[in-house]
């Protein structure tokens, strides 16, 4: 009777580790590695442009066309994928913006018989315009999405980066 007793025992301790081995509940995360890419342009731009306004501010140069200059640089090193690049400029009379988009505007098909293989294209986009000012904010608007930024005491130049790739949004900013 005592080995029926252990037998019973054990069943019971076996079932009892499935039955809770099927229902432990696993919490997993899953953690991509940071492109460093995307923030290296992000500090190479703060690093440059503050070199640009010294430069400017030493010189006696025109800000504005300097600025210009130096975003037309930029967009041309923009890089592949759908991202946003804006610039603002200016002071409290008056904030300018360049905003640089790319975006897929469609694709080319080449068909081999049966199959047809479609390459996606991108383009790039610039759009140009002056800010809405009301005391210290600023306000822009692109493509029904509204981004506000606040006017500080010193500050002329303020970039932002948006860049998406698969279910994430990576934003870099000054």
């Amino acid at each position: 009777m005592n080995k029926r007793g252990q037998f019973f025992l054990i069943a019971a301790l076996v079932i009892t580790g499935i039955v809770l081995s099927l229902a432990a509940v696993y919490n997993y995360t899953i953690v991509k590695q940071e492109d460093k890419q995307f923030y290296d342009l992000s500090s190479e731009i703060g690093l440059e442009s503050g070199s640009i306004l010294n430069y400017g501010v030493y010189n006696s140069q025109d800000l504005g066309l300097l600025i210009e200059n130096f975003t037309n640089i930029y967009s041309q090193s923009f890089g592949e994928g759908n991202q946003t690049l804006i610039f603002l400029y200016g002071d409290k009379t008056s904030v300018k913006y360049v905003i640089y988009q790319t975006a897929p505007t469609g694709s080319i098909g080449i068909g081999t018989g049966g199959s047809t293989s479609l390459i996606p294209v991108e383009g790039k986009e610039i759009k140009s315009g002056t800010a809405n000012i009301q005391g210290n904010q600023v306000t822009v608007e692109l493509d029904g999405k509204t981004y506000e930024f606040e006017l500080k005491e010193g500050q002329n130049f303020l970039f932002v980066i948006q860049k998406e790739e698969s279910d994430e949004t990576l934003v870099a900013t000054k």
